[in-house]
């Protein structure tokens, strides 16, 4: 009679442990790769950051140079038409926005231009820390690089070299 209540017992208890569908059994293996793939991940997409900010850097430090060739000659009509006429308070007015809108400009290129050398420079170490994790983990696994996708996915796939048993952690 114990033996049958305690063989009900475990049955209970063991019937939804091994109804459970493989995908959610814990599988060591896998979680070790995905893992791995989740570090390769996140030093690619603090890469992929980086590359476009310095691209976006670039845009605007060539926007900014255009504007201050504009504003610089902007100056030089104010002052020109300024010079012409003994004193005439809406020309000094414009000579002055003009002045600040170049300096202001300038100041927007420097630094722009700083901004854009240390984000070069952070993204020529994150794409040396990629590589380098790349050559520590390319032993065991093997990187299929895919096109990049407009649905935002990753056009990477990181999977072991060698197959062999799946081992299950208990």
């Amino acid at each position: 009679m114990r033996f049958a209540s305690l063989l009900t017992l475990l049955l209970t208890l063991a019937a939804p442990a091994m109804a459970r569908p493989n995908e959610y059994q814990t599988n060591v293996r896998e979680a070790c790769r995905q893992a791995i793939a989740g570090g390769y991940l996140k030093a690619y997409d603090e890469k992929e950051k980086l590359r476009v900010y310095v691209k976006s850097l670039g845009e605007q430090v060539v926007a900014t140079e255009a504007a201050l060739v504009k504003a610089k000659k902007e100056l030089e009509n104010a002052k020109a038409k300024a010079a012409q006429v003994d004193f005439d308070l809406g020309l000094a007015a414009k000579r002055d926005e003009a002045a600040t809108a170049v300096q202001n400009l300038e100041l927007q290129s420097q630094n722009y231009q700083a901004l854009k050398k240390q984000a070069a420079q952070d993204f020529d170490k994150a794409k040396a820390g990629e590589q380098d994790l790349k050559k520590l983990v390319d032993r065991v696994f093997v990187f299929d690089r895919q096109g990049d996708h407009p649905d935002g996915g990753y056009p990477i796939h990181i999977n072991y070299k060698s197959a062999c048993p799946k081992f299950r952690h208990l």
